[in-house]
């Protein structure tokens, strides 16, 4: 059954602020984590969001860790056996070569009901496999981020889920502050934050929503969690 959604809007969404995002409670996923981007990527959003990424998946490398300053992290040949082994998320993060995201995301949703959030960083997925990604994501109530992303990063609360977001050094571009940023690009994410810390402005959110087939969460859905946030600001 689907989890409930926003009414004002005809297809599922499930965040409603764009303070819920990337937060400190997310407990992340990584597929392919031994992957050539992921080795570089994952240990400096491991370290710079203080230690969320509960475990990842590399056929035939169970037992495998990858090494990051704020810890070890384990490597399993697929989902269940990470959670057979006691770990819980909510987010998962796809770096699966194009053939293989469909079954990855497959995987992700089908196994562990608690998913929220699936982000997904291959470039160049299938159309046919976007759209039962789509369908998949909207039956079971999930937010889809990507394909062709960088993921999201939450300035205030030093939390970056996915891509490379802020590069390798995110602590000193996502600067808190009080703009949110859109983009389809990720290099232009990172490059409008740091021109932004130049001038002496931070941001809140950042969001790299992808330029492949599909745009699953895009301007509609940023707008609405925006003015959601500001509210939310303003009360605190």
């Amino acid at each position: 059954m689907r989890k409930p959604g926003i009414d004002k809007f005809k297809y599922y969404v499930g965040i409603r602020s764009l303070a819920d995002i990337a937060t400190k409670e997310d407990r992340i996923c990584v597929l392919n984590i031994t992957g050539n981007e992921s080795r570089s990527v994952t240990p400096v959003s491991h370290a710079y969001s203080g230690g969320n990424i509960v475990f990842g998946t590399s056929p035939g490398r169970r037992g495998q860790v990858v090494e990051t300053p704020a810890g070890n992290i384990p490597v399993y040949n697929n989902v269940r056996e990470g959670m057979e082994a006691g770990h819980k998320f909510n987010v998962g993060v796809v770096y699966l070569p194009p053939s293989a995201v469909r079954d990855g995301v497959a995987e992700l949703i089908r196994i562990n009901p608690d998913v929220e959030k699936v982000i997904i960083l291959t470039e160049k997925v299938a159309m046919h496999d976007a759209r039962e990604i789509r369908a998949l994501g909207q039956q079971r109530g999930v937010d889809i981020f990507g394909a062709n992303c960088l993921g999201v990063a939450d300035s205030w609360n030093h939390i970056r889920i996915g891509g490379a977001l802020g590069g390798d050094k995110p602590e000193e571009t996502l600067r808190k502050g009080s703009v949110a940023i859109f983009s389809n690009s990720g290099n232009f994410t990172t490059t409008i934050a740091n021109y932004l810390s130049i001038g002496g402005w931070g941001t809140t959110t950042l969001i790299s929503s992808g330029k492949d087939v599909y745009i699953n969460y895009a301007i509609p859905e940023f707008a609405y969690a925006g003015r959601l946030l500001r509210t939310i600001r303003r009360i605190r």
